[in-house]
């Protein structure tokens, strides 16, 4: 019967220890659950808000550009109807692009260049020298591919007016198809950056434009991101 004792001490021992460690086992396997539950949650609404935000700006700047690329649009239809019957008529040409820039506050200014890439319509065009914009990207886009379209520069330093702008643009042809030349709607860098300032970005939050390239056009920040 003594030798019976120790061996029963130590169940008891171990069935306290178990008693003990078990249950705190148990609590920190149901924290751990808790905080990865916690966590998973919280992705899912960043996620979701992050989706949110994105769709708003990508609506509100896609509202935009189709704005200026209506403008455009009606600038190449003007030039394309006077190719059509003669020469370009540059006084009624420049009376329209006059009108268009009227109705676009946000265009710090319209080019029109020649299939050269010179510049003979825009505001501030008439009191400088020559410009050629032929060696800007957005023009040998124009120049080279007839299907390009609508397309949108990376930021540039404008050469009229030496501000950061980006470029959006279109071509225009002559009577029988072939290029004639480019139509430009600059639009300052600033005037895209405050556009999302108007976004919520949170303490760390930081939101860009980019083109279809994953160029980069436009950033804001608050400074607790960098």
């Amino acid at each position: 019967m003594p030798a019976a004792k120790p061996h029963a001490a130590r169940r008891l021992w171990a069935a306290g220890v178990l008693g003990v460690v078990l249950p705190t086992l148990l609590f920190c396997a149901l924290a751990l659950y808790g905080a990865l539950q916690s966590r998973a949650q919280y992705e899912q609404r960043a996620e979701l808000l992050a989706q949110n935000m994105a769709g708003a700006i990508d609506r509100s700047v896609s509202a935009n550009l189709e704005k200026i690329d209506l403008a455009l649009s009606a600038i190449v239809d003007h030039l394309e109807r006077q190719l059509t019957v003669g020469e370009l008529d540059l006084d009624a040409a420049r009376a329209n692009v006059r009108s268009q820039i009227a109705r676009r506050v946000e265009l710090e200014g319209v080019r029109v260049t020649d299939k050269a890439g010179v510049g003979i319509l825009g505001p501030d065009l008439d009191r400088l020298p020559v410009v050629s914009f032929a060696d800007r990207e957005w023009f040998q886009v124009q120049r080279d591919q007839s299907d390009a379209g609508f397309t949108m520069s990376r930021p540039l330093l404008s050469k009229v007016r030496q501000q950061w702008i980006v470029s959006f643009s279109r071509r225009y042809r002559t009577s029988d198809g072939q290029f004639a030349g480019a139509v430009s709607a600059a639009v300052p860098l600033d005037y895209l950056t405050q556009q999302l300032r108007a976004v919520d970005l949170g303490p760390h939050g930081a939101v860009a434009l980019r083109d279809r390239r994953a160029r980069w056009g436009s950033a804001r920040c608050r400074p607790s991101c960098w």
